[in-house]
């Protein structure tokens, strides 16, 4: 899982704790009915969207091969997709937003100092 953010220097501490936040409160609540509804037909929505174009297409069933070793059609990634539950992504949460499973990257000009303190964040 990647989290992405492009952000003021100046907000670097508060947007990685914001972060974490969101981390442990998926760690420890389930989401919603309606979140996993969202970000569900979110997902399915921008795959079709992307497989509009022939180089998306090809990505999209060249990785399926090579990770894979087995292509699906969209309709049965969608499938797939309709049968994640809440419980799953509980299970998961807990499985990988632990702090020895965490990583950060900062891209930026920081002092030896602030490292250690943003490496010191790294803790649900």
């Amino acid at each position: 899982m990647v989290t992405q953010a492009g952000i003021d220097h100046k907000n670097l501490e508060k947007a990685v704790k914001l972060i974490l936040k969101e981390y442990k409160e998926m760690k420890d609540k389930k989401i919603t009915a309606k979140e996993l509804k969202k970000a569900k037909d979110y997902l399915k929505g921008a795959t079709l969207l992307s497989l509009d174009s022939s180089d998306n297409q090809a990505s999209f069933y060249t990785a399926q091969e090579l990770l894979e070793g087995k292509i699906l059609t969209p309709e049965e990634k969608f499938e797939k997709i309709d049968a994640v539950s809440i419980e799953d992504i509980q299970k998961i949460a807990e499985d990988i937003f632990q702090p020895e499973k965490l990583n950060l990257a900062v891209i930026g000009p920081f002092e030896e100092k602030k490292q250690e303190e943003l490496k010191n964040l790294l803790k649900l």
